[in-house]
């Protein structure tokens, strides 16, 4: 088992039996079923731990889809479509879309930073 830091309450794990991502509480209690595609390199798993309520993931059934966020449920707040997405701080994320590099709220809508 893979495991990272507690943030938000959560825990990135991934079991080596089936390869795939979920998220344990901070008790070690399995809180958000492994249901995620693995990260693309460990550079990248970070950006998969809780911040602000959020973490960026990939759909295991079809990672190509790019990268979403989903809540500490488990449930897509916003539906994968980024090819990188970064961490929310401040309520933002630098998420990179169409090749280029952009800023979203927590509701996916894109910001525009004068």
């Amino acid at each position: 088992m893979f495991l990272h830091s507690v943030f938000d309450g959560r825990a990135l794990y991934a079991t080596a039996k089936v390869g795939l991502f979920g998220y344990l509480d901070a008790t070690g209690a399995v809180a958000i079923e492994p249901a995620f595609a693995p990260p693309p390199s460990a550079s990248v798993a970070p950006d998969m731990q809780f911040s602000e309520g959020l973490a960026a993931a990939r759909r295991a059934s079809d990672p190509d889809a790019g990268w979403g966020y989903i809540d500490t449920a488990g449930t897509w707040v916003i539906e994968p479509q980024f090819t990188r997405g970064g961490r929310f701080q401040d309520g933002v994320a630098k998420v990179q879309k169409d090749g280029a590099w952009r800023w979203i709220d927590i509701l996916g809508k894109p910001l525009s930073i004068r």
